[in-house]
C-alpha cells in the first residue's frame, strides 16, 4: 500500500501480480494521434510481433523518523503485442516460456514428447517444428579436453623454453578451441531454389540413417575410404560427446561456412532482456540504443517528428504532448553532484577496484573466510543421471574451497555430497517439507551419528556454553539416547571422559586418536588439512598410559544438548526454476521452522553461464556472508 500511494505517477500500470517495473497505459486514444502513429511506424511496424515499453523501476525503503525514502531509475520491456501491459487494474498471466529441450517436463519446445524413443507421429513433428521455427536459438557443446595431447604439446613448449605465463595462454586458447557456439540462429526452411537451404531443417533421429553423413577421419590416408557415420556416432566417436537423447531430432544450423544437423540437446532459445521474446535484429538494436547515449537522439527524432506534425496540422506542440502527460521546456536542467571516489575491495593478499561495477573474483582468498562444519543438499532439478546432477554442487564447493572458505574436518566435502544428496520430485509444500526434514537427518547421521559413512573423526563444530552463551570450537560426538557429549579443547579441560576401573574408582581420562604409534590430540593442527589415517581412539590418563575405549566403562564428562550446536551448518539448494512459490517455501522452512541457512541456486541459471567459476564465486559471497559467527568473524568477502 505504501508503495501504491507514493508512487511517482499514479497513472502507471503493473504487469503480473509482483512488479518490478511500471509502464504508462496503452491508450487507443492516443496512438490514434497523428504523433502516435509516428510512433506506431517506428515501433510497432518494424518490429513485427515486438513492442518496446520504457518504463520506471522503483524501491521503497522506512526510515525510523517515519518517513520513506524512494529510489526510482528508467527501464526497457519487451511484450508481445497480444500481451501487453493492461489498461485497466487486470493483471495479466505472464508469457509461457519455451524450452527446447526439457528431460523433467519431457518437452521439446513445449511440446511433450517420449524422450526415450524416435518421434514418429506427423501431428507432433508439426507442433514441434512449428514452436521451433518461432525461436531464436543458440547452439554449443564443449568437447572434453584432450588430456594426453595437453600435456605432449606442454612438454614441447617447455622443452623449447617457452615461458610459464605463455604456456598457461596457449592452453587457455587451446580449451576454449573446444567450444563451438553458433548465437541468434532460425530454423531454416527447405527450399528446392535456394542452394542453401536445400537440407532438412530437422532429421527426427539423430542416430538413424537420415542423419548420415560420409566422413574422412582426421589423420587418414588421403587414399582411406569415407566412413558413414550419424550425428549420434560423430559426436560419440569424434567429438567424445555421449549424447543423452540419441534418438531425439537434430536441427541443421549454418553459420558461415559451417553447416550441419546439431543435436536438440546442443541447442537453447536465445533470451534478451526479456525471456518471453525472440530477440531479434531489431530488438537488440533497440536495446543497444536505449543503453547508451544514442536515446538522446531517438528524444531529439521524435521532437522533430512533433514539430514537424505542428507544422501540417496546425496542432500546437503542448497539446501533441500533454496526450502523452509530457510537458515541454527550453530551459537547461542543472543538476548538482558530487563524483564518489571508487571503491577499493580488499581481499586476503590482494585488492581489487571493480570495474563497469564488478570485479573480478577469480584465484582470490576472502579476508575473513568462514567456516562450514557441515551441510545438507536438496535437489529439485534431479534427472537420472546422478553425476550430472552432482557436478553443479562439486563445482561450487571447489570455488568456495579456492576461495579459503573451511569445509569440514576428515572429510572429502565434495565426496560428501553423494551420501547428503536428496532429490525433491514435486514442488508440493508436502513433499518440499518431507524432503527437507529428510535432508536434515540424512545430514545429522552422516556427522553426527556415523551411520552413513567412514567418516572417523568426531563432529568439529561451534558449541554455545549454556551458562555464558560464549561459541567455542569443540567436537561433538553421538553417545546414547540421542544425547550427545563434547570435546573441548585441553587448554580450557583437560578430561573428556571418566573411567570406572575394576576396583570401582574413577579416573579422569581424555579422549585421544592413534596414528600410526603415536597418540595424538584430536585439536592437532595435523588433521585440519585432513589424508591423516586413524588406526583407532583410545583413553589417555594423565602420566600418558592408554586403554582401548571398550576396555572399561566410562561415560562422558561434558553432556551437551542438541540446541547448543548447528548441524547441518547451511542447507544448499538447487531450483529447477526461478519459481517465487517454491522458492518462498523453501525459506520458510530453513529459516523460521528449522532455523537454519539455505543458500539456494537456480538450474537454469547456473547452465546458461559462460563463466560458471564467477557464477560460483557469486554464491560463495553469500556462503560466506550467511555462515558468519562471532568466532570467525566472516564477512562477505
Amino acid at each position: 500500500t505504501a508503495l501504491k500511494n507514493s508512487m511517482i505517477a499514479s497513472p502507471l500500470k503493473s504487469e503480473g501480480r509482483s512488479p518490478r517495473m511500471f509502464y504508462l497505459p496503452y491508450d487507443p486514444k492516443t496512438a490514434g494521434m497523428v504523433l502516435g502513429k509516428y510512433m506506431d511506424r517506428q515501433f510497432i511496424q518494424r518490429m513485427g510481433n515486438t513492442l518496446p515499453y520504457v518504463g520506471i523501476t522503483q524501491a521503497i525503503r522506512f526510515c525510523h523518523n517515519g518517513n520513506i525514502f524512494l529510489n526510482v531509475d528508467s527501464g526497457l520491456d519487451w511484450f508481445n503485442l497480444d500481451s501487453r501491459p493492461p489498461d485497466s487494474n487486470r493483471q495479466q498471466a505472464p508469457i509461457p516460456v519455451l524450452q527446447v529441450l526439457h528431460n523433467g517436463r519431457g518437452t521439446i519446445a513445449g511440446i511433450s514428447v517420449d524422450l526415450s524413443r524416435p518421434i514418429t507421429d506427423p501431428r507432433i513433428r508439426g507442433d514441434i517444428e512449428k514452436a521451433l521455427g518461432k525461436l531464436t536459438f543458440h547452439m554449443k557443446y564443449v568437447k572434453p579436453n584432450d588430456v594426453e595431447r595437453e600435456e605432449a604439446c606442454k612438454k614441447k613448449w617447455h622443452d623449447n623454453e617457452v615461458p610459464a605465463d605463455e604456456i598457461k595462454k596457449k592452453i587457455s586458447q587451446r580449451r576454449r578451441r573446444n567450444t563451438k557456439l553458433y548465437r541468434n540462429k532460425r530454423l531454416l526452411k527447405k527450399s528446392s531454389t535456394h542452394p542453401t537451404h536445400q537440407k532438412d531443417p530437422i532429421v527426427w533421429d539423430a542416430s538413424g540413417e537420415e542423419s548420415a553423413f560420409d566422413l574422412q577421419r582426421r589423420g587418414a590416408p588421403k587414399e582411406a575410404p569415407s566412413e558413414r557415420f550419424t550425428v549420434a556416432r560423430y559426436f560419440q566417436e569424434i567429438l567424445k560427446i555421449p549424447l543423452r537423447f540419441k534418438h531425439m531430432p537434430a536441427v541443421f544450423i549454418k553459420d558461415g561456412r559451417d553447416e550441419g544437423h546439431y543435436p536438440i540437446e546442443c541447442i537453447f532459445q536465445a533470451f534478451g532482456k526479456l525471456r518471453q521474446e525472440d530477440n531479434n535484429a531489431h530488438v537488440l538494436k533497440f536495446n543497444d540504443e536505449f543503453a547508451s547515449t544514442m536515446r538522446l537522439d531517438q528524444v531529439q527524432v521524435v521532437k522533430r517528428e512533433a514539430e514537424r506534425v505542428q507544422r501540417d496540422s496546425a496542432q500546437h506542440l503542448a497539446t501533441l504532448l500533454q496526450q502523452f502527460h509530457l510537458t515541454a521546456s527550453d530551459e537547461p536542467l542543472t543538476l548538482t553532484a558530487t563524483v564518489l571516489k571508487q571503491p577499493v575491495i580488499h581481499f586476503k593478499s590482494t585488492s581489487s577496484t571493480p570495474q563497469d561495477g564488478s570485479w573480478d573474483l577469480r584465484d582470490v582468498k576472502f579476508a575473513t573466510p568462514a567456516t562450514m562444519t557441515s551441510f545438507a543438499i536438496l535437489d529439485f532439478a534431479a534427472s537420472r543421471d546422478l553425476e550430472r546432477d552432482l557436478e553443479p554442487f562439486e563445482k561450487l564447493f571447489s570455488v568456495m574451497e579456492k576461495h579459503g572458505i573451511e569445509m569440514p574436518r576428515s572429510i572429502d566435502a565434495k565426496k560428501a555430497i553423494r551420501s547428503l544428496f536428496v532429490a525433491v520430485e514435486s514442488p508440493d509444500p508436502a513433499c518440499i517439507f518431507k524432503r527437507f526434514m529428510e535432508g536434515l537427518e540424512r545430514a545429522e547421521n552422516f556427522f553426527l551419528r556415523d551411520r552413513d559413512t567412514q567418516y572417523t573423526l568426531p563432529f568439529f563444530t561451534n558449541v554455545v556454553n549454556a551458562e555464558t552463551g560464549q561459541m567455542i570450537k569443540s567436537f561433538v560426538r553421538y553417545w546414547e539416547d540421542s544425547k550427545f557429549y563434547v570435546i573441548l579443547p585441553h587448554t580450557l579441560e583437560e578430561a573428556t571422559h571418566t573411567v570406572i576401573m575394576p576396583d570401582g574408582s574413577e579416573e579422569q581420562v581424555r579422549y585421544m586418536a592413534v596414528v600410526g604409534k603415536e597418540c595424538v590430540d584430536l585439536f592437532d593442527s595435523r588433521f585440519e588439512k585432513g589424508g591423516i589415517g586413524i588406526s583407532e581412539f583410545v583413553y589417555q590418563f594423565p602420566d600418558g598410559q592408554t586403554i582401548k575405549t571398550s576396555e572399561y566403562k566410562s561415560r562422558p564428562f561434558r553432556i551437551v544438548e542438541r540446541w547448543q550446536f548447528e548441524c547441518p551448518s547451511i542447507v544448499f539448494v538447487r531450483l529447477k526454476d526461478d519459481n517465487a512459490q517454491v522458492y518462498n517455501f523453501v525459506k520458510l522452512v530453513s529459516n523460521i521452522i528449522n532455523g537454519v541457512q539455505s543458500q539456494c541456486f537456480v538450474k537454469s541459471k547456473y547452465e546458461g553461464q559462460n563463466r560458471k567459476d564467477q557464477y560460483c564465486s557469486n554464491i560463495a559471497i553469500k556462503v560466506n556472508t550467511k555462515l558468519f559467527t562471532k568466532i570467525t568473524d566472516a564477512r562477505a568477502w
